[in-house]
């Protein structure tokens, strides 16, 4: 299986279809090869899941009757921008899908829509999805051409290597922002790596241990000094976990770029009040 297909397993997707048979059909048959399927019959009820939810990924009937899919898909655009939508029609309704390319629609299906392709539809629009994160992130810190060069030999040997450890590994730029989250580390938190990076890392720290783990992190940034930091991670399942995490300054020649770091969950170690709180 791609590393897109084991991602999409992990993937809350909203699943938006007016014929309550379909519907159910469709979700059973996504729930075999695909993460947690929220399903929706109407778009005034999937804008009030996708608000409370946030899924990953929306996946909407076009011809519904009141509001249409096409609607539902400018709202959510304009909630979250970065939200993947996918569309499906009965027919090859030109004026629809010109007008779903022009909102910003990622895909479209036809319907009837076979598994196999919809796995692979959805699988391609989160490589997509992935790499335009990579790419925003690297356009944010104005990186020129022969950065990108290094920096992509050094995802290329890095990444497989970080991922074959057992610990949880991750990198940060100057400012704090995630940039590289290890397969270890999303395994653990249970997310994709989309969830992970930029400032999306702090939502896993317990509230009450945020504040020391970044004055931490923020004086060792000011002297350029590695630092350890304790507190707890939530996992996958919900519970905190009790982790020391280990921080290495990085640079490129003598200008600081970051850190890179490892996590280990001492949980078990640890006096399970203090891992639990």
């Amino acid at each position: 299986m791609s590393e897109e297909g084991k991602n999409l397993q992990k993937l809350r997707i909203l699943y938006v279809e007016d014929d309550e048979v379909e519907r159910e059909i469709m979700a059973r048959m996504m729930g075999h090869r695909l993460g947690r399927i929220l399903s929706a019959s109407d778009a005034k009820t999937a804008l009030e899941i996708f608000e409370k939810e946030r899924p990953d990924m929306v996946l909407t009937d076009i011809r519904m009757p009141g509001e249409d899919g096409l609607s539902l898909a400018r709202k959510i655009r304009r909630i979250s921008p970065k939200t993947p939508v996918v569309v499906i029609s009965a027919h090859n309704e030109n004026a629809y899908l010109q007008e779903a390319l022009r909102i910003g629609v990622r895909d479209f299906l036809f319907k009837p829509v076979r598994v196999d392709e919809l796995a692979q539809t959805l699988e391609r629009v989160i490589a997509e999805s992935r790499l335009a994160a990579h790419y925003d992130l690297l356009r944010m810190h104005n990186l020129d051409i022969e950065e990108l060069g290094a920096m992509a030999q050094l995802y290329r040997y890095f990444k497989p290597l970080a991922d074959a450890s057992p610990l949880m590994i991750w990198v940060s730029d100057e400012m704090d922002n995630c940039i590289f989250a290890n397969r270890g580390m999303l395994d653990f938190l249970g997310q994709p790596e989309g969830e992970v990076l930029g400032r999306k890392w702090v939502n896993f720290i317990h509230p009450d241990d945020l504040k020391n783990r970044k004055e931490i992190s923020d004086r060792a940034a000011v002297g350029r000094n590695p630092f350890s930091a304790e507190y707890r991670l939530r996992r996958y399942d919900g519970t905190y976990r009790q982790v020391i995490d280990h921080a290495m300054p990085r640079f490129n020649d003598d200008r600081f770029e970051g850190f890179v770091g490892s996590c280990v969950d001492v949980t078990d170690v640890v006096p399970c009040d203090k891992a639990e709180g």
